[in-house]
This record gives structure tokens, sequence and C-alpha cells, in this order.
């Protein structure tokens, strides 16, 4: 329920506070971290199925793992953790992807330190 010249919360507005609330539980000490997420219409759908690890410079590849579960089921059941092979391709779509997400200020979740 509503009080009068309040605006209803969205699923995505339920979704935010929800993950605030979880990083708020810890000290978060050493942790450099930008949380971002897609909603409504803004952004591509690209599953969280992988962990990439970008080179500090460009003379490197970046360095992507594929999880075969998704980062909340991680850890529930058997799954398989492998290198993928074309890291570019995932790295690129990701890339495309937050540059769109940092142009928008209510796809960020949080942000540390």
């Amino acid at each position: 329920m509503k009080l009068q010249g309040e605006e209803e919360m969205t699923e995505f507005d339920t979704f935010k506070n929800e993950q605030k609330q979880l990083f708020s539980k810890s000290n978060n000490i050493g942790i450099n971290l930008e949380f971002r997420s897609i909603h409504d219409h803004i952004g591509t759908n690209f599953h969280d199925r992988f962990i990439i690890f970008m080179p500090e410079d460009n003379s490197n590849f970046p360095v992507v793992y594929s999880l075969g579960t998704s980062i909340s089921g991680f850890g529930l059941g058997h799954h398989v953790i492998q290198r993928t092979l074309d890291p570019l391709k995932i790295a690129y779509a990701f890339h495309k992807l937050w540059q769109t997400l940092s142009l928008d200020t209510d796809s960020l979740i949080i942000k540390l330190p």
C-alpha cells in the first residue's frame, strides 16, 4: 500500500534495496566493486554465468570463466567451471552492456569503496 504522494515501488526497486541490504552486512574492506543491473528496457540480457578478469593494460587478453550456473546458484549443487576459449567475444559483449548501464544512474546498485 502506498501513501498519498508516494510512488509505488517497482520490482527493480525492491531488488536494489535487497542487494544494498546484503552488502550493508559486510565491512567491505578492500572491496573495489561496482554492481549494476539491467532493468526495464535499459541494457540487454547478459546472464551472470561468467567471471571476467580484465587485464590492467591492453597488451594482455582478458581471462573469462564460464560457471555453468548462475552466480546466485553457485555452490548450491554440482556444476562445471571452465575457462572460455574466446574471451574477447564475451568481454566485448559485456563492455558494450556496461557502457549502456554506465549512462543510466538507476542501473547502479552499489559502488564500493
